[in-house]
């Protein structure tokens, strides 16, 4: 995450979204506060991708479906894909339109396509106190004190 001192700097990285960078597509969004923006309503989740999958192969496969967003590819650290997508269409019609094509094959395998859903945080469990539930590190029954 970057913060920016002025709004108008935070616009003008905003230009940059989608944009390549060493081979990877950035991903620019402005976020006010602490709290993450929430998940695009027409966001599709595609899994079921072979690691040699492009964007470019992705982008022409769901261009039928309406006109797109945003597309994100997750990749491993030797560049190849995770096997997941995450598309965001303009429409809801588009979104609909993509959900139908879940089950068809793309790249010689067949893909499952839902829509996206909120992410769940990452760290500390729902209470609060992280996820072990315990106290820490326990120092042991007596050890060093005699009996």
């Amino acid at each position: 995450f970057v913060t920016y001192e002025t709004p108008e700097g935070a616009l003008e990285a905003l230009k940059l979204d989608g944009d390549e960078y060493w081979g990877r597509n950035l991903k620019v969004e402005y976020v006010r506060g602490k709290e993450k923006a929430k998940v695009d309503d027409a966001e599709a989740f595609v899994k079921g991708l072979s690691p040699e999958m492009t964007e470019e192969t992705l982008r022409g496969h769901f261009a039928e479906c309406g006109e797109i967003e945003s597309l994100r590819v997750p990749k491993t650290g030797d560049c190849r894909t995770k096997g997941v997508a995450f598309i965001s269409f303009k429409t809801q019609d588009a979104l609909s339109k993509a959900l139908a094509l879940s089950g068809k094959d793309l790249g010689g395998q067949p893909i499952t396509i839902e829509k996206a859903k909120q992410r769940e945080s990452k760290g500390k469990g729902k209470d609060g106190k992280g996820k072990s539930g315990g106290k820490g590190k326990s120092k042991g029954k007596g050890k060093g004190k005699g009996a």
